[in-house]
């Protein structure tokens, strides 16, 4: 997996970690620290995400050995679709370099949706199923930090 698409998955599960705002989020209100921890092609990843009252939200991807994303935005519920709208203001790194044959560093944008569409579904009060069509990761869930 490239680190690109590691950190397109990162800004991804991020995002994903908000969803909901609805009539469950009103049962089951989503606002405050959430975690997620998956193996993506071998690599352990956490994301840490909060999302505020206002609509916005940050998130932390970390994965180990040493790849760190942050990425900050807003959301709109869809409720009808049982699907959340988020949309990336903001992410750090914005390109990943890389020694080539030549000795030389060589860098490329690292290309982070704009918008993304995410279901969700609350298994709990503290934890959210979250699934997109852009990930081939499956389902994931998130849980309340307290």
């Amino acid at each position: 997996m490239t680190a690109s698409r590691i950190i397109t998955t990162f800004a991804v599960f991020a995002l994903l970690a908000f969803a909901a705002q609805e009539s469950r989020a009103q049962q089951y209100p989503i606002v405050g620290n959430w975690e997620a921890n998956v193996t993506l092609n071998g690599l352990p990843v956490t994301s840490d995400a909060t999302l505020r009252q206002d609509g916005s939200f940050t998130m932390t991807g970390q994965s180990n050995p040493g790849l760190e994303f942050n990425v900050v935005g807003t959301y709109t519920v869809l409720p009808a679709q049982q699907t959340i709208r988020f949309v990336n203001r903001d992410w750090e790194p914005k390109e990943e370099c890389l020694p080539g044959l030549d000795f030389q560093m060589h860098c490329t944008t690292l290309p982070v949706p704009q918008t993304l569409d995410a279901r969700y579904r609350f298994v709990s009060p503290d934890a959210v199923v979250l699934e997109s069509p852009t990930l081939d990761t499956g389902p994931v869930q998130f849980q309340r930090m307290q």
